[in-house]
This record gives C-alpha cells, structure tokens and sequence, in this order.
C-alpha cells in the first residue's frame, strides 16, 4: 500500500514537470505600452504577410500560450522579425499564419495563437 502511494505520488511530480504544461514554460507576451519597437524582416511582395509591425502591435494583447501541431509536407512560408522592449530586451519571433507566433526562448519556441 505505501509503495502504491510513493509511486502514485511520484508520477503526480512527473506529470507535473511535464515539458508539454504550457503554464510552467510560458510567459504572456509583453503588453503595447512596454514595446519600444517592432520589426519585420522584409520578403519578396508574392510572399503573404501575416503580420506588419503595427498589426502585430495590436494583436499582442489577444495572442495566449498555446499548443499547436503544424502539419508536415508542402511549402509553408513564414515571416519573421524582433520585438524590443522598452527594457531593452529583445524577443525574436516567427510566424506562418495570421494568428500565430513562436516566440524563440533559446529552446524550443513558445507558441501564442489568438483564441477562437
């Protein structure tokens, strides 16, 4: 019986630490008024934008960690670009739809989407 319950409360640990809880890895995205600027790297004009600096600059406050799966095969085109902050901190992020962005963290990127 108290092996049973060490195991029970080991895998509860386990579960807890797991890399797939957004909670313990994310952090919101900064607010408008702690942006000092956003950039976006420029692309060729038959490439689709999903984001210009200032639609970015709105969307921020409606993009939440999220899981997502991106499907594999064919051609995606993504955008890319850096926000500053006013602290000085730099994020660097990538998109490939209109209502995604992965943030690089010096791991794995951290995905936000807009809620549906």
């Amino acid at each position: 019986m108290a092996t049973t319950r060490l195991l029970f409360a080991f895998l509860a640990i386990l579960l807890a630490a797991a890399p797939g809880d957004l909670r313990a890895e994310t952090q919101p995205l900064p607010k408008p008024e702690e942006v000092f600027a956003i950039a976006v790297k420029p692309q060729a004009k038959q490439l689709p934008a999903h984001f210009t600096p200032e639609s970015l600059l709105r969307a921020l406050p409606s993009l939440k960690p999220a899981y997502l799966v991106q499907p594999i095969g064919g051609k995606v085109w993504s955008q890319s670009g850096v926000i500053v902050l006013k602290t000085g901190k730099v994020l660097f992020w990538r998109s490939y739809r209109d209502d995604v962005i992965a943030v690089e963290t010096g791991g794995a990127p951290i995905l936000y989407a807009r809620d549906r």
